[in-house]
């Protein structure tokens, strides 16, 4: 109440019973308003209000109360129309300026971080793409290994112990069979990685 300037008893007394301002705290920094209100061991004496501007909003608030329920915060949006009262020109022309170098700031940020999460899709895909390759490649390995353990089989099959080419074949078939179950396991992490990058691509690209 001590804010604002007031010479009309009618006025002040109407804001006092509508918005409670003889009750109602400012405090700029939210850390110390925050302090003031939870933690200064209870609830300040005659206040139920206390308001503080939002860092990370310019013209923006936070509203910190203390009720039946327990404390509560809510958002106090930016005022964007004309005054309601009567205000100084000149700091109103400097806090729009003020505003506006801010809003310049932010997008300028948010041109840069666009511009860096566009880079970093742009390595997710090309990554993506060499799994891919190394996929179809893997594929291939997979199934040529196949391919030469069915051989081995088949030749096992036809040849006797007399010729002494069993043990031989069984090692070669061993041997198939091993470096299948390795193209196997990297065919699978290829996978693997591929649904990873996809996934981190697909987020990359909706942010």
């Amino acid at each position: 109440m001590r804010v604002i300037e007031i010479d009309n008893d009618l006025v002040r007394n109407q804001l006092i019973i509508n918005q409670a301002i003889e009750q109602t705290v400012l405090i700029p920094d939210r850390k110390d308003a925050f302090k003031f209100m939870y933690e200064s061991g209870g609830r300040p004496r005659n206040v139920k209000v206390t308001i503080c501007h939002n860092a990370n909003r310019r013209g923006a608030g936070i509203r910190l109360t203390i009720g039946r329920g327990g404390d509560a915060s809510s958002p106090v949006t930016p005022w964007e129309r004309p005054p309601r009262m009567k205000t100084d020109i000149e700091s109103q022309i400097r806090i729009q300026r003020d505003t506006l170098q801010q809003l310049k700031r932010d997008l300028n940020d948010a041109e840069n971080n666009f511009r860096q999460l566009q880079a970093d899709l742009e390595k997710c895909k090309q990554a993506l793409e060499r799994h891919r390759r190394q996929e179809r490649d893997l594929r291939l390995q997979s199934q040529r290994a196949d391919e030469r353990a069915e051989r081995l089989r088949d030749e096992l099959e036809v040849d006797t112990p007399k010729d002494g080419t069993l043990d031989a074949l069984q090692a070669l078939l061993r041997e198939a069979e091993e470096e299948n179950e390795q193209h196997s396991h990297s065919y699978q992490d290829a996978v693997v990685a591929k649904d990873r990058l996809g996934q981190l691509g697909k987020q990359l690209k909706d942010e």
